[in-house]
């Protein structure tokens, strides 16, 4: 259960809105999200109308996951950034074999099970709205990992330089030769800050195979390209 965890759960952030440009539109989610059968949504202050179940009913499981994870954001980022984080949602990852359709009874007596939890919040700040995930282990114990910058080693994390700038950083890089697929923001753990995450595609695809596509980060507190990470992604012929 724990390598599903730190496969499916990354930082993920959405843009609201972005100074204009070139390219500024564009949206990533760095990591698609995986969800199993056995991953099971509650819906939090009842925001979500199609909801099969709701965190009222693991409210002794519920409350205590997002006390802890809340308490990790305040003393992450600090008390003023955690007053922004909104719990969006609850997830609990149960045994294989147990979905969202399993008896209320069992889904609720969580006790007896050993499972994951992920407090899922969306942030706004400034024109930005972000997402980010908090996992914790049967016993509420932090396993995902430093997701925020640290407000002690970085008091700044959140003065972001205008994704334009991170933009025209990428677009004068000698590797850059395609196109902007998507922009994010990821948590860069060696600088503990935020970076702008610039996804690049191939110009164009004549043919099936293979073809290198390139993520650029650059430092959302200093406009500086951080690393370029290169893979290879599969395109259908464009008919």
């Amino acid at each position: 259960m724990k390598a599903f965890f730190t496969i499916t759960l990354s930082f993920l952030f959405s843009i609201a809105s972005m100074a204009q440009c070139a390219d500024s539109d564009k949206m990533l989610f760095p990591v698609k999200e995986q969800i199993s059968e056995s991953m099971v949504f509650f819906a939090v202050n009842n925001e979500y109308s199609s909801a099969k179940h709701y965190a009222s009913s693991i409210s002794e499981y519920a409350n205590k996951a997002m006390a802890v994870a809340k308490d990790h954001i305040v003393q992450r980022s600090g008390a003023a950034f955690e007053k922004k984080c909104r719990v969006k949602y609850l997830y609990v990852i149960y045994p294989d074999g147990m979905s969202e359709d399993s008896a209320p009874e069992d889904l609720y007596n969580i006790s007896g099970y050993d499972v994951i939890y992920i407090v899922a919040y969306t942030v706004k700040q400034g024109g930005f709205e972000y997402n980010l995930e908090i996992g914790l282990d049967n016993g509420f114990n932090m396993i995902s990992g430093d997701v925020l910058p640290s407000v002690k080693n970085n008091p700044s994390f959140y003065k972001f330089v205008d994704v334009c700038k991170a933009l025209k950083t990428v677009k004068a890089d000698k590797r850059y030769t395609g196109v902007v697929s998507g922009i994010g923001i990821a948590y860069e753990a060696g600088s503990d800050s935020f970076c702008w995450q610039v996804q690049e595609h191939p110009a164009s695809v004549k043919e099936d195979g293979e073809y290198p596509v390139r993520d650029y980060y650059v430092n959302a507190n200093t406009g500086k390209l951080v690393f370029v990470v290169e893979s290879e992604s599969y395109f259908f012929q464009q008919r």
